[in-house]
């Protein structure tokens, strides 16, 4: 635990020295935010599992769209990029804004779609969107994730309203929004695809990657 954690230290103050020395901005507070969002969030699903407890669905989104970790991709990205200003990290300082939590929410719901039965194979009864609606709605699995795919397509259209609305972000912050779901889907749309990306997944990153272009 102590390796890990002097790794992502390090990491962070890495980056955070890179972004200071090219651009005179302190961004460690906001990666060091991502991370103990995280970790906390992990944290919370951990004693959940061992104690057994279901939560609501506003219980389980509240804390999801920070375990699902899309919320760290983005604010690094936001943080090490070239176009970031102090203005920038000042709007981003005071919280996170919805275009993130948004992006967060596809991912925390494709992924709990494509691993749900796994986890149940694994004894984990509780652990996912698709668990906690069928005992909240009382409703069957396939009710769950019907609901689920909508909430996902809702979610897509407040995030596109962010990126292509009135948004005050710069493209670029907008697209990293936008490809980090869409690799989300790209993973979980053929089973667990990162879990298990023995198959379709493993194929598409070779061809993407390796094989060359004829």
């Amino acid at each position: 635990m102590q390796l890990c954690l002097s790794a992502l230290f390090n990491n962070v103050e890495n980056h955070s020295n890179s972004v200071f020395e090219r651009k005179g901005l302190n961004v460690s507070p906001i990666l060091r935010r991502a991370w103990k969002d995280f970790c906390t969030a992990s944290l919370v699903e951990a004693r959940r599992y061992h104690e057994g407890y279901v939560p609501t669905l506003e219980e389980y989104l509240d804390n999801g769209w920070f375990s699902v970790a899309a919320h760290v991709i983005i604010s690094y990205a936001y943080c090490i990029n070239d176009d970031v200003t102090e203005k920038n990290l000042e709007q981003f300082s005071s919280g996170y804004p919805d275009i993130v939590r948004y992006s967060s929410l596809i991912c925390r719901l494709y992924n709990d779609l494509a691993t749900s039965n796994d986890e149940l194979k694994r004894g984990d009864t509780k652990g996912s969107m698709i668990q906690c609606y069928m005992h909240q709605k009382k409703v069957t699995e396939s009710v769950a994730r019907q609901e689920i795919k909508n909430m996902i397509w809702k979610y897509w259209k407040k995030l596109n309203g962010e990126v292509f609305g009135c948004s005050d972000f710069h493209k670029f912050f907008g697209d990293v929004a936008l490809d980090v779901p869409r690799m989300s889907q790209f993973l979980y749309q053929h089973d667990d695809g990162y879990g298990k990306p023995d198959h379709e997944t493993k194929d598409k990153v070779t061809l993407l990657l390796l094989e060359p272009v004829k």
